[in-house]
């Protein structure tokens, strides 16, 4: 059993559907169903009930829910704590910068991020969370509940959602990649 299967399970029990979860988490439907299919044989219980129309939680689903969603939020509060661990010593000071990302780029770029960024400004404290839906990610950014955001757009959706940004939050493409099958 993966994390990121307990998070796939949430995210889809969310959404009801595997499609809107994928694209979300910009994974293949294929992926995200062949790792809930693999948590329902590990388990021997059906988790979903799937139709033409969506994807419901069965009861057993929604009582492994209620056990899953704390796993899934003590976890995250795991990574923030490693996250913010220093080699040694660390000063404390008043100012934590807040990052936001999402779970691909939390394990790949987050870490050397973070190296960087602590050698340059060893005074400032980095709370590092991570969130699967794009949707809250934004409005935490339109918010300003967290100083830096880094997440992953479509090219073709990406004048639509940097349109709504305010005008004093600062946007920065950090790379653009291709999507290949």
């Amino acid at each position: 059993m993966r994390i990121e299967q307990l998070k796939y399970f949430l995210e889809v029990a969310k959404s009801g559907s595997i499609n809107a979860t994928a694209q979300r988490l910009f994974i293949s439907q294929q992926g995200i169903s062949d790792a809930l299919k693999r948590m329902e044989s590990e388990w021997g219980v059906i988790l979903f009930n799937r139709s033409k129309t969506g994807i419901s939680l069965t009861p057993e689903g929604e009582r492994v829910y209620k056990y899953v969603a704390p796993i899934v939020k003590q976890y995250a509060e795991l990574e923030n704590y490693l996250c913010n661990l220093h080699n040694g010593e660390k000063i404390k000071s008043d100012e934590t910068v807040r990052i936001l990302t999402n779970p691909l780029s939390m394990t790949v770029l987050i870490p050397d991020l973070l190296d960087l960024l602590e050698k340059q400004q060893p005074f400032l404290d980095f709370f590092c969370t991570d969130a699967t839906a794009l949707e809250q990610m934004i409005r935490q950014i339109q918010e300003a509940t967290v100083d830096l955001g880094i997440f992953m757009l479509m090219q073709s959706d990406a004048a639509d959602i940097l349109r709504d940004f305010p005008d004093d939050v600062q946007i920065f493409k950090l790379f653009e990649d291709e999507l290949v099958a």
